[in-house]
């Protein structure tokens, strides 16, 4: 499957998401380039902004990122794959869940830019519609964290109900 790129976000954010079995895509559009969203998205002090507090953050293949999400949810994750600025793949254990896989890609063309193509695969049915609006909360997170603005930590779960309810299939 080829990559998205730049052209096929129109200038929104989420430019589209995608459910195919297991597997869900969201593509975002980004609006700064590709350095500073792979900042954003790997160094430690930037990752409560959007994601959760890092309670293990060794980002090199084969090392271990653990990430509490608040109320005792701790992701435990492996580094499978880093390919600065452009890739990180690694697993994602999450609390009674099965274990499934993260992948990032940035992609950038244009010099203010970056298309964010994040996929996450082997997710067990029941969980693809929750994690759907789980990722467009938090990459909403993740862009406000690149702005330099934080958006507040207790409209989370109302920005992701707004997300569950629009994304719905009709």
């Amino acid at each position: 499957m080829a990559r998205p790129t730049l052209t096929d976000t129109d200038g929104m954010p989420l430019s589209s998401w995608n459910r195919h079995g297991s597997t869900l895509t969201i593509v975002w559009g980004v609006t700064h380039d590709r350095d500073r969203a792979w900042r954003g998205l790997t160094d430690p002090s930037l990752v409560p902004r959007w994601l959760g507090e890092p309670l293990g953050w060794d980002l090199a293949v084969g090392g271990r990122v653990d990430v509490d999400h608040g109320s005792g949810a701790v992701s435990r994750s492996e580094v499978l794959r880093l390919e600065p600025p452009a890739l990180l793949e690694m697993t994602w254990d999450f609390p009674d869940e099965p274990r499934s896989r993260v992948r990032v890609d940035l992609v950038h063309d244009d010099p203010a830019r970056t298309c964010l193509t994040l996929e996450h695969v082997a997710l067990r049915d029941d969980l693809v519609d929750d994690y759907r609006a789980g990722w467009m909360t938090h990459l909403s997170y993740f862009e406000a964290a690149l702005d330099g603005t934080s958006l507040p930590r207790q409209q989370f779960w109302n920005l992701h109900a707004s997300f569950a309810a629009l994304s719905r299939p009709h």
